[in-house]
């Protein structure tokens, strides 16, 4: 045997082998996913949520919130449940001043027991100014489930499955609960919120800050509405929602963040179409951040609004030219139709 051939077979070999150790690792047709591994962070639903409660409810309870959602990802890229050992801890840091007397015990929060991704509803489990959950609190919920309502596919509460089977990504979503403790929170500013991940040894994980503001009216909340007309409408028909027709609104508060009730739902923009004729002929629409739409609004109570049909034929009165018009409190946004 020459000292070629020699070489050569101790390749094949060498080569063969590797091949079955990589055969041994992944399985046929799914990808390798490994949870409870160590997290690595989280990702938020806004760093900025401004509460409109024309009431001034300063009684924190399940009627009177904003919920900040905390996702959390491991070591390996995957969403998964606090570990063992590893804590979320929110904290309020700061208060607004403003020439008003404020403190940080003016508002109050509290990691939700329950949260209903679809609807925004919450359980508190207890409020305070600082507020800590731990593995054993499985407070966690699956933002990517279908059900959910936030754009996902997903069908098994398994934070593997779904990405097996191409579903998507599972989300371990913590939702943290804020509340107005103290009726001078109302229009005063934003408090600031710091949320802390940490590990098993105390240490920072992940440590970010979030902006709190109360406002007792639209008016008051600084909360910015903007029109989108895209493609057009036809007259006696209507209102089309689709890839290429549609009439959008996006709110989002003064921070470009989250504008939300006092129970964390969707807040009501007031919009209509008008005519260019000498009489203006104006035609009601129907705005929802439902999470419904299949082409312009897949997740709810994101800031996305869709228009919608009022009756059969919204569209009957106008003719020609015509302007979409939105309002939220002070702003106002308008788009050609």
């Amino acid at each position: 045997m020459s000292t070629k051939t020699t070489f050569k077979r101790i390749a094949l070999v060498a080569v063969a082998a590797l091949g079955f150790g990589m055969l041994s690792v992944v399985p046929s047709g799914a990808a390798a996913v490994v949870i409870g591994a160590n997290s690595t962070g989280y990702s938020l639903n806004a760093t900025s949520i401004t509460m409109v409660d024309e009431t001034s409810d300063a009684t924190p309870g399940n009627d009177n919130f904003v919920a900040f959602e905390v996702s959390i990802t491991n070591s390996n890229g995957y969403a998964a449940k606090l570990q063992s050992g590893e804590s979320l801890t929110a904290t309020v840091v700061g208060n607004p001043g403003n020439g008003v007397v404020t403190a940080n015990t003016d508002v109050e929060l509290s990691w939700a027991s329950a949260y209903t991704p679809s609807t925004g509803a919450a359980t508190a489990a207890s409020y305070g100014t600082t507020k800590t959950i731990t593995s054993a609190n499985d407070y966690s919920v699956d933002l990517n489930l279908a059900t959910a309502k936030r754009g996902g596919t997903g069908t098994s509460t398994s934070y593997t499955v779904d990405v097996q089977a191409g579903l998507g990504a599972a989300t371990a979503t913590y939702a943290l609960m804020v509340a107005v403790k103290d009726a001078k929170a109302f229009n005063a500013g934003a408090y600031t919120i710091r949320i802390d991940l940490l590990d098993a040894n105390g240490n920072a994980i992940k440590t970010s800050s979030v902006k709190y503001l109360a406002a007792n009216s639209k008016i008051t909340s600084g909360a910015v509405v903007t029109t989108t007309v895209t493609g057009s409408q036809l007259k006696g028909a209507v209102v089309a929602s689709s890839t290429t027709a549609s009439i959008t609104a996006s709110l989002k508060d003064a921070n470009g963040g989250l504008v939300r009730t006092g129970a964390n739902a969707a807040p009501t923009i007031s919009a209509s179409i008008t005519d260019s004729s000498t009489t203006p002929v104006v035609d009601a629409l129907t705005m929802t951040d439902a999470g419904t739409d299949a082409n312009n609004d897949t997740a709810i109570l994101d800031g996305v609004y869709v228009a919608t049909s009022t009756s059969s034929a919204v569209i009957a009165g106008v003719a020609g030219a015509a302007t979409v018009k939105s309002v939220f409190g002070a702003s106002s946004s308008s788009a050609a139709l």
